[in-house]
């Protein structure tokens, strides 16, 4: 991460009251949030702050308790193209969590604000001992991995039919052997479209 700027320490009671105001730790017992409090790291930015840079080796995730960020596809130099906005009550980075890997795009700060940065290490303390926590945040990534995995599938879709939605697939005749009765995903005809 760079241009970030840790925010002075807040009291446990301080740090536990804002954690609460972000929606995947609202519901929880104060035991877990306070195990919540112990790993995560709340990071005061400023606009302009680059937080996560395309390209970099990711393992920490960002919850927004306060602000705005942005994400972009850094395409050239200089050149970026915006991709989504992340406000209050989002989590960014969440990939992170389950796949370590160079970052897809950059995120940085679109207005002054609070982020409070849980790593891969500090979810699996969670799961030791907070493990009910660690198993939601967890299945939440994997809710957001798959919406996003959905809306890939619908622009892949979009493109393939030239921006128009897709005609309904045809419904195989009852006789039909089983194989063929399944549908082909949009990204199998993509691939068979560029690959053969």
């Amino acid at each position: 991460m760079t241009q970030t700027r840790p925010g002075t320490a807040a009291a446990p009671a301080q740090l536990m009251a804002r954690l609460r105001e972000i929606p995947q730790f609202r519901e929880i017992r104060e035991d877990e949030l306070a195990a919540v409090a112990r790993v995560v790291r709340p990071i005061a930015v400023r606009s302009g702050d680059v937080l996560f840079q395309q390209g970099a080796r990711g393992d920490t995730m960002l919850f927004v308790a306060e602000g705005r960020l942005k994400t972009q596809l850094v395409t050239g130099p200089g050149q970026f193209t915006d991709l989504a906005s992340v406000t209050a009550g989002q989590v960014v980075g969440e990939m992170a969590a389950l796949d370590p890997a160079p970052r897809a795009a950059q995120v940085s700060a679109a207005s002054d604000g609070l982020v409070f940065e849980l790593s891969v290490h500090g979810l699996r303390e969670l799961r030791t001992t907070a493990p009910a926590v660690a198993a939601t945040l967890t299945a939440s990534i994997i809710a957001d991995v798959t919406a996003r995995l959905r809306s890939i599938d619908q622009r892949i879709e979009q493109e393939l039919h030239g921006g128009k939605a897709p005609a309904p697939a045809p419904t195989a005749p009852a006789t039909a052997e089983p194989e063929k009765q399944k549908e082909v995903g949009s990204f199998g005809r993509l691939w068979s479209r560029f690959f053969g």
